[in-house]
């Protein structure tokens, strides 16, 4: 009876998050659309040859732009929902303790190391966002070009973004902090089971006592030397 109750709660959990996700994937792919609807007017207006596109090119254009919003909203839409559901008792106390450690230490950075940490958090978003807006700062500057046609100015355009791309590449690896021998920084060890066992509240007090030991010695300290005779 328990594995029945256990199987139907876990299919309406799925399904509600599913039905999450697909709502704001929907609404992620409306405002892509919405987006496109504007663009597809002036590159329409202004361009003949975009103009003459068949249609199947001009649908390739606009899922380009629908499809990757509405991933990003579906993505983010599943993260909050299993942040918001299914994290309860210890694990959420310790999510929430980590949290406002992080809030703290954020607060006492400087405008240098916000800018790295930010970096260091968000560098695959901020090379794809550079490259799209580099690539629309390009094309609107060889747009000028009246002797050129429009898929050569595409072209041009495109090696411009990938160039200005690269610069951005080295940009936040070195404020990711990369050092010269291309290494990151080593991540202090995780221990944060420490602290959920403590506030779980089922520890004896020789458990707690142990736990307290553990605490000043890490558990990936090196062993020490056997001792010999």
């Amino acid at each position: 009876m328990s594995d029945s109750s256990d199987t139907k709660y876990l299919d309406s959990s799925n399904k509600a998050y599913l039905n999450h996700v697909v709502k704001q994937a929907t609404k992620g792919a409306a405002l892509g659309a919405l987006a496109f609807i504007p663009t597809n007017w002036a590159l329409a207006r202004r361009y003949p040859v975009y103009r003459n596109l068949p249609l199947p090119g001009k649908a390739f254009l606009a899922m380009m732009m629908v499809v990757p919003v509405g991933t990003v909203f579906a993505e983010k839409a599943g993260e909050h929902y299993i942040a918001e559901t299914q994290w309860r008792g210890v694990a959420w106390d310790e999510l929430s303790r980590e949290k406002q450690e992080a809030e703290a230490r954020w607060a006492a950075m400087s405008t240098g190391e916000k800018i790295k940490d930010f970096a260091n958090r968000h560098q695959y978003g901020i090379i794809g966002g550079s490259w799209v807006a580099s690539l629309g700062i390009a094309f609107g500057i060889v747009a000028r070009n009246k002797y050129q046609t429009f898929p050569q100015k595409l072209v041009q355009a495109r090696m411009y973004a990938q160039g200005l791309t690269v610069g951005v590449l080295i940009a936040s690896a070195v404020m990711a902090g990369v050092n010269a021998q291309g290494k990151k920084p080593v991540q202090p060890a995780d221990h944060s089971w420490r602290d959920m066992l403590e506030q779980g509240g089922n520890l004896t007090k020789a458990e707690r006592i142990a736990l307290h030991t553990v605490r000043k010695v890490p558990v990936d300290a090196p062993a020490p030397a056997p001792a010999t005779v």
